[in-house]
């Protein structure tokens, strides 16, 4: 079977400086994909959210799934992810997922969703904090 894993989260501000608190921000959120599994995947999608606070509210999610071609056993690819929100200053956690409607018949799938954060603060580029894998 595949085996789909997230690792290598990344966060790329397309708003350089944050301006005011609740100010629109745009970010590209990446993540390596990699199958390792015995066998090739199918074609899957992927999906990032946002959440503020590390409450568990989920604030922002990308508004529609990126494709992901399909992986062959040992492959890897990289994943960019656009999402735009209104954001507020502090600390988030994201989560990018893959394969979230379970399509993919998989030996583990307890690895499809990686998490990392980021802070928020006026007058800087955001910035990503410490790696998280789950």
């Amino acid at each position: 079977k595949p085996d789909l894993a997230v690792d290598g989260l990344g966060i790329l501000p397309v708003t350089e400086i944050v301006e005011k608190d609740r100010a629109p921000l745009e970010a590209l959120f990446s993540a390596i994909i990699s199958n390792q599994g015995k066998k090739d995947s199918g074609a899957f999608q992927a999906r990032v959210r946002v959440d503020h606070g590390s409450n568990g509210t989920w604030e922002a999610v990308s508004p529609s799934l990126v494709g992901v071609p399909a992986l062959a056993s040992g492959g890897q690819t990289l994943v960019k992810l656009p999402l735009v929100w209104n954001a507020a200053v502090g600390v988030y956690t994201f989560e990018i997922c893959v394969d979230q409607g379970k399509n993919i018949d998989e030996s583990n799938e307890a690895n499809n969703c990686a998490t990392d954060r980021f802070t928020v603060k006026i007058g800087e580029e955001p910035y990503q904090e410490e790696e998280i894998v789950e």
